[in-house]
């Protein structure tokens, strides 16, 4: 894997900050499409995933379920731990 003083070293500044644009708008992708895959619970108020079209009011229960909430935080570890 290439470290950024060595991509500093081979490509200019404007290039750099583009390579590390896409990298986290790719990680940002797949961590919305593991909270997509682990599921909301509809409300409106949801962390996880916003319901599209009707959905309850009300807070999010997703973080009631132990289940899930240890799924949502393994899925924000492992995209922190790539950024």
């Amino acid at each position: 894997m290439i470290t950024l003083p060595e991509i500093s070293e081979i490509v200019s500044e404007a290039d750099r900050d583009l390579m590390i644009k896409q990298h986290l708008q790719a990680l940002d992708d797949e961590l919305q499409a593991r909270l997509t895959e682990i599921g909301g619970c509809s409300n409106h108020g949801c962390y996880v995933v916003k319901p599209v079209g009707q959905g309850t009011n009300g807070p999010c229960k997703c973080l009631d379920n132990p289940h899930k909430a240890r799924q949502v935080v393994e899925a924000y570890r492992k995209f922190y731990r790539r950024c």
